[in-house]
């Protein structure tokens, strides 16, 4: 929900990296990983932002 509380607090959140698993072992871990690595790579291609706020407490923080 971290998404929600960004929002409710007022900022706008221009792109999401979504991370989808299919299942819950170290396999699709790093698949899920790697997938997240992409999807970040063409969006930072996309927005050229100045900056990157990256909030993780988990193994996704890997992949951004």
């Amino acid at each position: 929900m971290t998404l929600a509380e960004i929002e409710a607090d007022g900022f706008h959140v221009d792109a999401e990296a979504k991370i989808e698993m299919a299942e819950d072992t170290l396999h699709a871990t790093a698949q899920a990983i790697g997938s997240c690595i992409l999807s970040v790579s063409r969006i930072l291609s996309e927005m050229k932002p100045d900056i990157l706020v990256v909030y993780a407490d988990r193994f996704e923080g890997f992949g951004r």
